[in-house]
């Protein structure tokens, strides 16, 4: 037996404004944004702007990206400010699209989707957030998986497909560690309530914090109007999400439409390769048994295909088994005739040479009518198990 143990942390905007930027040894690698080079200075480091200066004059491929997010969140008190008006300006606020057919790009991906073109998926949504969030100071990450796909509710069970794949970013906070945020627009939501995509995130409770965030790209105006929060503290209406056809699971949950069987289709494809590769493997085997001139070894060649034919039938015989105990085995199990298999099979494996090579060509050919008569006998079913069973491998089962 084992022991499962899990933590899903559901901290509130103000435990998270209040979280600090007291980043570990380990969880620095997170804000580099070139391999191999030292990271930018942590969020809140005294002359930091003076610190990013001198970094971009050096290694200034994505200073407009950093110049944008600085922007965006203005005079951030804190990390999660600055995660959060992000979040908000991607998902709703920026003028973003979601589509799986973005335009063409040039050799910087990101730094055109957010300052040119707006249009992405998932990867582009998640993939602009965690840079911008690292060259502001703030432990980021882009992390992969599956949204909670469609919740049945008469079976209590979940339907994911590979429709359901997403990406989304993943914020360091001391004392809570990694916190998903999604700023991809209509892909669902979250379940902790310090996020703008979680039906739990209100204005009210974040108002103060948001307040003076985000310059003029992004203010507490802009929220409600682009959240559809009103005057009202009422939850979050996603851009997309019908939040009634979907059920968060705790922690990390995400709502999503069922969007068909296209994983099951693959499923069903896979696994019609695979039947087709053992039935290959099969047959080449057989094949290469009967690649020899010797009547001797064509006997136990048929000897071998029959052992193995019933083996996947969950027959087992012994490999020094006579052609009598064949053909008695065939009788009582089957109910099939093997006698003359078995005389052939005798007459290939004993008799004197001028009678062996065309006892073997009978052999081979009772065989082959002894393997007709089996597969009627056995009926669909038990022939298509047979088909994928490994035991004539040698496998148990």
């Amino acid at each position: 037996s084992y022991a499962a143990w899990s933590y899903s942390p559901q901290p509130s905007p103000a435990q998270l404004a209040a979280a600090g930027t007291a980043y570990p040894a380990a969880v620095l690698p997170f804000l580099e944004v070139y391999p191999g080079l030292n990271a930018p200075p942590p969020f809140g480091t005294p002359a930091r702007n003076a610190t990013m200066e001198r970094f971009l004059s050096i290694y200034g491929d994505y200073r407009p990206l950093y110049e944008k997010a600085r922007r965006i969140v203005g005079n951030a008190r804190s990390p999660y400010a600055a995660a959060l008006a992000l979040e908000s300006w991607l998902r709703s606020t920026g003028g973003f699209t979601y589509t799986t057919h973005p335009p063409r790009q040039g050799p910087e991906p990101l730094l055109d989707f957010v300052l040119h073109t707006k249009r992405g998926y998932c990867q582009h949504f998640a993939g602009a957030m965690a840079l911008m969030l690292r060259y502001l100071g703030i432990p980021a990450r882009v992390a992969e998986g599956f949204v909670s796909g469609t919740y049945d509710g008469r079976s209590g069970t979940w339907t994911v497909t590979d429709h359901d794949a997403h990406a989304w970013v993943e914020v360091w906070f001391p004392r809570y560690g990694w916190l998903p945020f999604d700023p991809t627009p209509g892909r669902g939501f979250l379940s902790a309530p310090y996020s703008v995509s979680s039906p739990q995130f209100r204005v009210s409770a974040a108002a103060k914090l948001v307040d003076g965030v985000a310059a003029s790209l992004l203010n507490t105006a802009a929220i409600h109007q682009d959240l559809s929060f009103g005057d009202k503290d009422t939850d979050v209406a996603f851009l997309g999400t019908d939040i009634r056809r979907a059920r968060p699971s705790p922690g990390v949950a995400f709502g999503l439409q069922h969007r068909g069987g296209s994983l099951g289709k693959l499923f069903v494809l896979v696994v019609a390769a695979v039947v087709a590769l053992l039935a290959l493997a099969k047959a080449v085997r057989r094949h290469a048994r009967y690649a020899t001139p010797d009547p001797r070894a064509q006997a136990a060649a048929c000897r071998a295909d029959l052992r193995d034919f019933l083996a996947d039938q969950g027959i087992q015989l012994a490999p020094s088994a006579a052609p009598e105990e064949l053909a008695a085995v065939l009788r009582a199990r089957l109910e099939v005739d093997g006698a003359p298999f078995a005389a052939a099979l005798a007459a290939a494996r004993f008799g004197p040479p001028p009678e062996a090579d065309a006892a073997a060509a009978r052999a081979r050919a009772e065989l082959a009518g002894l393997r007709d008569q089996l597969r009627r006998r056995l009926g669909l079913v038990r022939r298509a198990r047979g088909l994928v069973s490994l035991r004539s491998f040698g496998f148990a089962g």
